[in-house]
């Protein structure tokens, strides 16, 4: 399971299949950037930690859909997240 928690302050927690990040997020309309600062190293075979944590760095606007899922889209139209 993955997970992002926004706090106050632009503070940003991360959990993901295998470890956990701390970093900083900040907005300015519907744009958004993402910048990670911590991460533990545990070593979990199969885990998708990498894919994710990539494309985290490369998130460019956000939106959220009628239904409450916030959308973050990627650069360059390479995709989304769909996050609930």
């Amino acid at each position: 399971m993955f997970s992002l928690t926004f706090e106050e302050g632009g503070k940003l927690l991360v959990t993901t299949d295998c470890n956990s990040m701390r970093g900083h997020y900040s907005t300015a309309d519907n744009k958004i950037q993402i910048e990670k600062k911590i991460s533990t190293r545990m070593y979990c075979e199969g885990s998708k930690e990498q894919q994710f944590s990539r494309m985290l760095e490369s998130v460019d606007f956000y939106f959220f859909t009628n239904r409450g899922q916030l959308v973050l889209e990627l650069k360059y139209d390479s995709g989304s997240m769909i996050l609930r």
